[in-house]
């Protein structure tokens, strides 16, 4: 033993000091290393062979990085002190993390086996220093660490600067592996990056592990081009797995060759790859902000560029060279920008509404609209509409519009006949519908429209900029180049005091029958059946079904033209009847049911249909002044053809 040992010995503690007293030197020897040492190293080892060393266990130092072979530092002179105290290791004090103090980490994690190996799953110790074992490392001191601890500078590539949660879980400890990495044919060449694309594949290696369980620390990827202008992100993937996703900038990247290679190195991650077996790790692109489009872009793994810890915890390699055929092509792309249908919601009819005649009516709707988001997500920001009223002046029959996303109100704004909302976002998902509401103040008889019956139609205006929305890659969308079904099929909404509710049933189709005269060899017979609920007060409508009293009805044939002679309707309510005026009576808040039965003796042979054209009605008994010829009614009160032969 030379006078370095010594001093180390004595500068170190019991342990070594003990070594001391056992080595097997000759005796002029010991006596000149004894002599090289201070008065107090002296005392020191005099202390450790009268078995009154100070602990071997060191005190004040808190693990804080993860250790494994090739590490050095005072954390690992701490390290060999505990495991030469626990587990008895003999390690000389070194500061540096070999093959032997591996062996003694082993056998430090199974003796804490449940507090150290059992929280990960694990039966076996690893010889790495994770989470779990400097936890328990930590337990046996609690001081705080006096001086920083320094990493060593000599590794060629960083390392992970997050520990991992739980203890690595390489299984095969002690066993050398190695590495190889195949190019996988999908995806192939020339996928598309579009804009709005989040972690689209782009290359895609299988990395197989062979001799022993392999845990992979590092990846680099090589392009030909400054990838960073044209995508915004790049995520690692382990299967359909995000490891880890990098936001680009020319900072990440190595330029290996001038203006033609350029290396993205990923670290700080953990995959493991068990003995035996494959695992596909992706490379996949982001492009949420397109910044310029590019064809051809070449992506590889270049040679060593996949760095790994086999079971002895030594480095182990992977990668192919660069750009020579073992590599895949990608192009980013601009997406479509986004687009609308502006469309008037299917169950939105023409219909009446209850009006006040004391003060304005707050939240009456008056239109429904769908928008639906074409090519990519959308915002709507702000809408124009056409309005249309009874009124020449639009403010005299409705004040104010507001716009509602469901019972939530967006915006207001004074009625007028180009009434405009601004000021609001409304998110729309790509290849889906928001239904929007516009509701009214309608004002009252006495200080608005002067008759009951006034109406107002609000559709979607067809004009420039009568909508302004944004694409989720930042593209404005104005009206131009979109559809506007909201425009032609508007509805008309009546306002009333007082008026009749009228609701479908059913319909029974025409029946043809044989008939043998003058003016038809057959005729058809059908019904339709309605309800009527009288709203606000008594509703009166006349038994005589005629154009001008009662109910219009008529049978069409199946291009809309008249059937000739002989077709006739009658009409029926099971209602209050009276006599005098030929009138029957809804009483106010009731609903009664009514029928109508059509006779059909076509004059020419065709495939014949009964519909109702109107109904006439009004709230005062005998006088009819009121009509509802809804284009709802003619085209849906109808009911199914029938052929029905001419004589």
């Amino acid at each position: 033993m030379n006078a370095k040992k010594v001093l180390a010995v004595a500068a170190t503690g019991a342990v070594l000091l003990t070594s001391i007293a056992f080595a097997q030197v000759d005796t002029n020897t010991l006596i000149a290393q004894l002599s090289q040492l201070s008065p107090a190293q002296l005392s020191a080892v005099i202390a450790a062979l009268q078995g009154s060393a100070p602990a071997a266990t060191p005190t004040g130092f808190v693990f804080t990085r993860t250790l494994t072979v090739g590490a050095t530092g005072d954390d690992v002179k701490a390290l060999q002190q505990i495991l030469n105290a626990e587990v008895g290791a003999n390690l000389p004090i070194t500061g540096y993390f070999g093959n032997m103090t591996k062996a003694a980490v082993v056998l430090f994690q199974e003796k804490y086996a449940a507090e150290v190996l059992a929280p990960a799953g694990l039966v076996k110790g690893t010889g790495i220093v994770g989470n779990m074992t400097k936890a328990k490392l930590n337990s046996l001191g609690s001081a705080p660490v006096t001086e920083p601890i320094t990493e060593p500078t000599t590794e060629p590539t960083t390392e992970p600067t997050t520990e991992p949660t739980t203890e690595p879980t390489v299984g095969t400890t002690g066993e050398e592996g190695t590495l190889t990495a195949a190019l996988f044919g999908s995806p192939s060449n020339g996928t598309d990056v579009k804009e709005g694309n989040t972690d689209k594949p782009v290359v895609n290696y299988q990395i197989k592990a062979t001799g022993s369980d392999v845990e992979i620390k590092r990846i680099s990827f090589d392009f030909d081009s400054k990838v960073w202008r044209n995508i915004n992100k790049l995520s690692l993937m382990d299967g359909t797995t995000v490891v880890k996703t990098i936001d680009l900038s020319s900072d990440v990247f190595e330029e290996v060759t001038v203006g033609s290679q350029y290396r993205l190195t990923i670290t700080g991650i953990s995959i493991i790859i068990p003995k035996g077996q494959k695992k596909s790790i992706q490379l996949a692109a982001s492009a949420p902000s397109l910044t310029r489009a590019a064809s051809g872009i070449k992506v590889c793994i270049p040679t060593n560029g996949v760095r790994g810890v086999d079971g002895t915890g030594l480095s182990v390699y992977a990668g192919q060279d660069s750009f020579t055929g073992t590599h895949r092509t990608f192009n980013v792309i601009s997406a479509t920008t986004g687009s609308f249908d502006v469309s008037i919601t299917p169950t939105f009819k023409d219909q009446n509404k209850q009006t006040s005649e004391t003060a304005e009516t707050d939240n009456v709707i008056v239109s429904s609209m769908d928008v639906k988001s074409r090519y990519a997500d959308m915002t709507l920001k702000a809408l124009t509409v056409t309005v249309t009223t009874s009124d020449a002046t639009v403010a005299n029959v409705v004040s104010t519009l507001c716009l509602f996303d469901g019972e939530t109100e967006l915006t207001c704004n004074t009625a007028a006949a180009s009434t405009a909302f601004t000021d609001f976002a409304v998110s729309i998902p790509k290849d889906t519908t928001k239904t929007l509401t516009i509701k009214a103040k309608v004002k009252t008889a006495t200080t608005g429209y002067a008759v009951e019956g006034s109406w107002v139609k609000v559709s979607f205006e067809n004009a420039a900029n009568s909508l302004s929305a944004e694409d989720a890659n930042g593209n404005s969308i104005i009206t131009a180049g979109n559809n506007y079904a909201a425009v032609a099929n508007a509805k008309t909404t009546y306002f009333y005091t007082k008026f009749p509710q009228l609701a479908y049933v059913s319909a029974t189709g025409l029946t043809a029958s044989p008939l043998t005269s003058a003016t038809s060899a057959s005729y058809g017979q059908g019904t339709l059946t309605f309800t009527v609920t009288a709203v606000g007060g008594d509703i009166y409508i006349n038994t005589i079904a005629t154009t001008t009293k009662g109910v219009n009805a008529t049978t069409v044939k199946a291009d809309g033209t008249t059937s000739g002679a002989g077709s006739t309707y009658s009409f029926g309510c099971q209602a209050d009847y009276n006599n005098y005026n030929d009138q029957y009576i809804i009483r106010e808040g009731t609903t009664k049911t009514c029928v109508i039965t059509f006779n059909s003796y076509p004059a020419a042979t065709g495939f014949y249909y009964g519909r109702v054209n109107s109904i006439v009605w009004d709230t005062t008994n005998g006088a009819f002044a009121k009509t509802m010829t809804w284009p709802d009614i003619a085209t849906t009160w109808k009911t199914s053809q029938v052929n029905l032969v001419a004589p």
